[in-house]
């Protein structure tokens, strides 16, 4: 009947339902904006929170290997300059030795010229003391840089792991960082594929204190 059978009619029906879709229709998104995931509404909250996990531990395995190499770098550095310092540590060591013996056999040689003709200078029995004064002071030395570059190792390992526990606390956040977001579609994506009106007529049936509404095409079932 008119103006339902009327064609262009049916067509201005049609382009208001796309408005009222337009306006009316919204789907709620969840999102975790960080790892730029969104779900809509199939998919479920165990589902979405395993993509949010799985694509926080790729990013966080990402900038773990950076962060290490970033520090493994420093304790390479330093680690070389120690293993230098104990090899200086012994060529003083064998350094000091050796001046300790030239000492020694200096001044043996000083006290046997005093009861013989043979004049030793004293000067030079000093002379060897002092040498042997320097070597120790050189060992001393070595012995404290090597202290002091373990010291400076155990401080960036330590700082390494403060590093890598921030980076996993960081990560685990982000991935509890979800919020949903109301998306209504553009008018451009509706497409309407089929449209009609239809009448199905009901009867408004009282039953006691109530109302049923009973398919007005096929016998009351009461």
């Amino acid at each position: 009947n008119p103006p339902l059978a009327d064609e262009k009619a049916l067509r201005s029906l049609e382009s208001d339902f796309s408005d009222w879709i337009y306006r009316s229709v919204e789907v709620t998104v969840r999102a975790n904006e960080t790892l730029k995931i969104y779900a809509g509404p199939d998919i479920s909250d165990s589902e979405f929170s395993r993509m949010c996990q799985e694509a926080a531990a790729r990013e966080a395995a990402r900038e773990a290997d950076k962060l290490e190499d970033q520090w493994q770098r420093k304790i390479d550095s330093v680690e070389k300059k120690l293993l230098s310092e104990e090899r200086e540590l012994e060529e003083d060591k064998a350094e000091h030795s050796r001046r300790k013996m030239e000492e020694a056999a200096t001044h043996a040689e000083t006290l046997f010229s005093l009861f013989s003709k043979r004049r030793r200078s004293v000067s030079s029995s000093m002379t060897k003391r002092r040498m042997t004064a320097r070597a120790a002071e050189d060992v001393k030395e070595s012995e404290d840089e090597i202290e002091r570059l373990k010291q400076e190792l155990d401080e960036l390992e330590d700082e390494m792991k403060g590093a890598m526990d921030e980076l996993e606390e960081k990560w685990t956040e982000i991935v509890d960082d979800i919020n949903e977001i109301k998306v209504s579609p553009y008018k451009k994506d509706i497409a309407v594929e089929l449209f009609g009106v239809a009448w199905m007529p009901h009867h408004v049936v009282q039953v006691d204190d109530r109302f049923k509404y009973l398919p007005g095409f096929a016998p009351p079932q009461l």
